[in-house]
């Protein structure tokens, strides 16, 4: 499950199904009233008014990678996303349209069979992803308490998508989509998420994905983490340090449509 830089930047409750068929799923009132506040602080009314998104940054590998920093440029549209990365005289594109992943092969964009995209979430716009979180209806979630987390007292909460339907992949769709979000007590934002990797040979298999958010600045009308820190299965795997935010650009669909590119 090794992955490159490009690509990595790109990129276990189970509850009873007939429970949640009757009762939706589980949210602790605790946990809500966390999530809810780090919206407000970051800036969640302005966010609702966005349309799209277009956010520049420049690329810095790990150390042990090599090569120099690199720019990427992601762009967003409602829950569409679309990546262009450049680094070490590399290029790569990856496009996440309502499930589906295509990605850049030398010749043009192709489907990339991941489950990924099942779960793809904006986690470089915090705002954008605690305000699409919360309007779901189908998650669940929980207070897991308060932690240290890099001289942040924090307030650690986790998320589940919860399916409903009464098949056998429930329990691994369940657990490939957790999302963990770690809330400091002190500013109400997010300073770090971290979620699980699905290996593209077995939809079972994962590995964490950590981003670390810092340096936060309005922008827009909302808070956004300037600086951000990757790591992959507990080894750096980046850090993006953005250069511009611009929102409501008018991006026709089309950027998203990964077969007509």
């Amino acid at each position: 499950m090794r992955r490159s830089l490009p690509t990595l930047l790109m990129f276990l409750f189970i509850f009873p199904l007939a429970a949640l068929a009757q009762q939706g799923p589980p949210r602790d009132p605790q946990a809500m009233a966390v999530l809810r506040n780090a919206l407000a602080v970051l800036g969640g009314q302005s966010a609702a008014a966005i349309q799209d998104t277009v956010v520049q940054a420049t690329l810095t590998p790990p150390p042990n990678q090599g090569g120099g920093s690199g720019t990427a440029t992601f762009k967003t549209k409602g829950t569409k996303i679309r990546s262009d990365a450049s680094s070490g005289g590399r290029t790569a594109t990856a496009i996440f349209n309502n499930g589906r992943e295509f990605r850049s092969n030398g010749q043009g964009m192709s489907p990339a069979h991941s489950a990924n995209a099942d779960h793809k979430r904006i986690e470089h716009l915090p705002a954008l992803m605690l305000l699409q979180e919360l309007a779901r209806n189908d998650f669940s979630a929980a207070y897991v308490g308060q932690e240290s987390l890099e001289g942040h007292t924090v307030q650690h909460i986790r998320l589940f998508r919860v399916s409903i339907r009464n098949v056998a992949v429930d329990a691994q769709l369940t657990k490939n989509s957790e999302l963990n979000i770690f809330v400091d007590t002190q500013t109400s934002q997010v300073v770090k998420i971290s979620f699980p990797y699905v290996s593209e040979n077995d939809w079972r298999q994962t590995l964490p994905m950590e981003i670390y958010y810092d340096d936060y600045r309005v922008t827009n009308g909302i808070v956004v983490p300037f600086h951000q820190r990757y790591f992959f299965n507990g080894e750096p795997a980046g850090e993006l340090q953005f250069t511009a935010v611009a929102v409501n650009q008018g991006i026709p669909d089309s950027v998203f449509d990964g077969r007509n590119q």
